[in-house]
Formats: C-alpha cells, structure tokens, sequence
C-alpha cells in the first residue's frame, strides 16, 4: 500500500520507487498527484509511486492508531516543542517561508494532537515573536481542541502554554 498525502509533511525526503531518484516532498497538486523537487527540477508523481526516506535529519513517524492498540499506556514525550526552523528541521532553513511555515503547523498539530493522547496537562509551544502568524496558526489549531482549558502567550510572546481538562 502507498503513501497519501496525509502521510507526508512538506519537507519530508522521498524515494520515488520506479526510477529510485530522491527528493523532497513539496506539496500536491489540484489533480491529486505529489509534487517532489528533485535536485532543484519539480517532478510530478503519483503517491504509490513514494517512500519515505529517513536519514539522521528526518523525524521517522509512527503511526498512533498502532500504537494505542497494542499498548494502554499512554505515549510519553517532552511536554513542549520549539518551532524555530534550526530546532525543527535544519534541513529547512533555507527553504520558502511558506515550505518553513507549512511544516511548523505540521508539526504543531501533530504535538498537539499526542499531547491530548498522552493526557498531558500543559505544554508549551516556542514559536518565536516574529510577525506574529504562526502564533496565530499555534492558537487557532489549540481552539480546534475541546480538552483545551485555556492557553496564555508567555515568554515575553514567545511562546504559548496551553493547558488541557479531560473529562
């Protein structure tokens, strides 16, 4: 079974199996299909005809639905996560603000969502005070939560801690 969209950040390496050349997942396009930068050349290809291809740079993931039906503990990691780009994905750093941009509110939804998983509390989300968009993108995701109690912009607007009721 192949890869869907759903299942790449912007960012990530991939493989393209039939010719085995190697690039960078960027997007897809209106036709469904994946839209890979392949040393500097766009190639457009079909989903199936992707893998993922971790090196020490890319987080390999694992998929949740897995790991809660074989174990009843919850998922432990930090309790926060810092979105700057050279914590996050230093491969990125010199990529299009929106490639940057895309992956942070990845990556914070998906913080977020094992937050909520795992139970926690509170956490905290570094996004840096910036122009102020992806604190934004960070506080409209947390809005998204009903286990959301409250959150406050901390670390003079640097960050954000949220704090989660269950129920």
């Amino acid at each position: 079974m192949g890869l869907t969209s759903e299942d790449l950040w912007i960012g990530d390496r991939v493989t393209l199996l039939k010719s085995k050349r190697r690039g960078v997942f960027e997007g897809v396009k209106k036709s469904g299909k994946a839209i890979v930068n392949i040393s500097g050349k766009k190639v457009i290809t079909t989903f199936s005809n992707l893998a993922l291809t971790p090196d020490e740079k890319t987080p390999v993931s694992i998929s949740l639905k897995e790991e809660e039906s074989t174990s009843s503990q919850p998922l432990s990691f930090k309790n926060e996560i810092d979105l700057h780009i050279e914590k996050l994905a230093p491969d990125l750093a010199n990529a299009i603000p929106q490639i940057i941009l895309q992956k942070q509110i990845n990556a914070t939804d998906q913080f977020i969502k094992n937050a909520i998983r795992s139970r926690m509390v509170e956490v905290l989300i570094i996004h840096g005070v910036g122009t102020g968009l992806l604190k934004a993108e960070v506080q409209h995701l947390l809005e998204g939560h009903k286990e959301l109690h409250h959150f406050e912009v901390v670390n003079e607007g640097g960050a954000t801690s949220a704090r989660f009721n269950y129920q």
